[in-house]
């Protein structure tokens, strides 16, 4: 069974670039590839010219810094295949994954019993300027699809990823305890959360015992920066200051460069969205549109309501209505096309199997619940260290999702749950996301439950006419028509 690992090739000092090269000399070895008859790639075989290439994409774009470059590693089982049908399976994989997008160059080595293959590409795209991001589930959504595909055109079993075995550890045995800058920047990355500004920011802060001075600027890296400087609260130190005295403050800036004043303010203004009322209104009416055509045998009394409320607002003049009553039916008329959605989505045509739908769902949640119980009584048998970390990863996990913040960002925040879920045994890792994974199911579950309470608390209402200048009641010909 062939192997696949994923790793990345991280910046080094003093040269930036010195773990890139070396990969790619080791990879491109003669002795390991037949005077190169084994070697291949859109950017020579020869490692420095590769070398050059790659460097070449990153300054054209401006990101010489963070990641480097990308390196995977197909193993396949003694016997398996020849040397031969193992390069045409890396080079397919290579052009049909990466394409022309990256820089890259590959090998097969023959200096072991079983021959593998070695892929290394550049960390940005030479067609965007995009870094490459890997993220937990990429491979299963990816990345198998094309080792599939390409193992089958080849004669060859599929690849499986190896996610890497650890090793159990006592706690006394783990490395990189949480230390006050650990601390310090999960609650940062609290308050940013739950701020709408920067004085807001700082007010969370407050409210989590931090003792907050703020500073005008310093000159830092040849410019002129902002920043402010944090003491954290006596109790949550986990180290106190020389000679037994409350730990000394900390500045911002030695967080790292996800904690500056400037990326701080644009963390919390990337959460911030508002619409306005008229375009509010013109998505709902697009949304709810779609589902109001009736089913073949349960007419739904939630689509009656929605269509007498959108129509409404095809009125001369909507403005007339008081600006509360408008909001009431703004909520309502979401809450309508939800109802709407559901039934459609879910191929519903009669009460009876609504309710029994709510049933299985009530059985779901009932299981569940037990489950994460479960977990709860092993993460409850943790010390206080451990749960920082596994919250801590937990919260890297969110960021990492997301898509709006920069490459060097979540460069950072990347190699950071790497090197904590390093020091963590997978079965401690395991635990919190199963209970993560748990509370978001049943979260789900019940967001269901209810939105099915609320479509029979409507079937149960009567529809009654609604008699306004210029709109009469809804005609069976009328539900049929979606709104535009």
């Amino acid at each position: 069974m062939g192997i696949t690992k994923l790793m990345h090739l991280k910046e080094s000092s003093p040269s930036r670039h010195a773990h890139l090269k070396n990969a790619l000399h080791y990879i491109l070895n003669p002795e390991k590839t037949k005077d190169g008859l084994l070697a291949g790639g859109n950017s020579s075989t020869d490692p420095m010219e590769a070398l050059v290439t790659f460097l070449q994409t990153k300054q054209e774009f401006g990101k010489m810094e963070g990641r480097q470059g990308y390196h995977f590693v197909i193993s396949f089982a003694k016997g398996e295949t020849d040397e031969q049908t193992a390069y045409g399976a890396v080079q397919d994989f290579c052009r049909e994954y990466l394409g022309d997008g990256y820089d890259y160059v590959f090998a097969i080595h023959d200096d072991t019993e079983h021959v593998h293959g070695h892929i290394i590409f550049n960390s940005v795209s030479r067609v965007s300027g995009y870094k490459y991001r890997y993220q937990k589930g990429d491979w299963e959504k990816h990345i198998q699809p094309v080792t599939d595909r390409v193992c089958l055109r080849h004669g060859l079993k599929p690849l499986e990823y190896d996610k890497g075995e650890r090793i159990g550890e006592s706690y006394a045995g783990w490395k990189a305890p949480v230390t006050n800058r650990m601390i310090a920047k999960a609650d940062i990355d609290f308050a940013i959360e739950h701020a709408g500004s920067m004085d807001g920011f700082f007010h969370e802060l407050g409210k989590l015992g931090y003792a907050i001075r703020r500073h005008g600027t310093s000159r830092a890296g040849g410019k002129e920066e902002e920043y402010f400087s944090m003491l954290l609260p006596p109790d949550k130190a986990v180290r106190p200051g020389r000679d037994g005295k409350q730990a000394r403050a900390m500045r911002n800036t030695s967080l790292g460069e996800a904690y500056t004043v400037e990326a701080i303010r644009e963390r919390i203004s990337s959460r911030a969205y508002m619409r306005s009322y008229e375009e509010a209104m013109e998505k709902m009416r697009g949304t709810a549109g779609e589902f109001l055509k009736p089913m073949a045998s349960f007419r739904s009394k939630s689509q009656a309501r929605i269509f007498q409320a959108a129509n409404y607002y095809r009125l001369p003049n909507p403005y007339a209505v008081p600006a509360w009553k408008v909001r009431e039916d703004m909520k309502r008329l979401d809450a309508l096309a939800a109802q709407c959605r559901y039934l459609k989505q879910h191929g519903i045509t009669s009460i009876r199997q609504l309710e029994e739908r709510r049933e299985f769902l009530e059985r779901q949640e009932n299981f569940i619940r037990e489950e994460r119980r479960g977990l709860y009584r092993i993460d409850g048998g943790m010390d206080r260290e451990t749960k920082e970390k596994c919250r801590r990863i937990q919260f890297l996990e969110g960021q990492l999702a997301r898509t709006d913040i920069s490459d060097s960002l979540w460069e950072q925040f990347a190699d950071e749950k790497e090197e904590l879920e390093a020091s963590l045994p997978e079965r401690v890792i395991d635990t919190g996301r199963g209970i993560q994974a748990k509370t978001a199911a049943l979260k789900g579950l019940r967001r269901e439950l209810k939105l099915i309470g609320s479509i029979l608390e409507t079937e149960r209402q009567a529809v009654l006419p609604v008699q306004m200048p210029g709109v009469g009641t809804p005609r069976e010909s009328d539900l049929k028509r979606p709104i535009r």
